[in-house]
């Protein structure tokens, strides 16, 4: 048995173009995580996120993990 051979995708693995994200508080008013976030990731790039806590570091990975819109 041999595992088919898989086309290679694209070159462009993450586009981000004025990503945006806003949590809704227990008051009902919006909190602003992160605004205006633009970015490329090409196929062999490698990248670190970081920043203090609070930033929005993980909720950056979600919405690009789509486990969170």
């Amino acid at each position: 048995f041999q595992w088919p051979k898989q086309p290679r995708g694209g070159d462009e693995v993450l586009v981000l173009e004025n990503l945006g994200k806003t949590w809704q508080t227990h008051d009902g008013k919006e909190k602003l995580v992160f605004k205006n976030v633009n970015g490329l990731v090409k196929r062999l790039d490698r990248v670190a996120v970081v920043g203090v806590n609070g930033a929005g570091k993980s909720t950056l990975m979600k919405v690009v993990t789509g486990q969170t819109p």
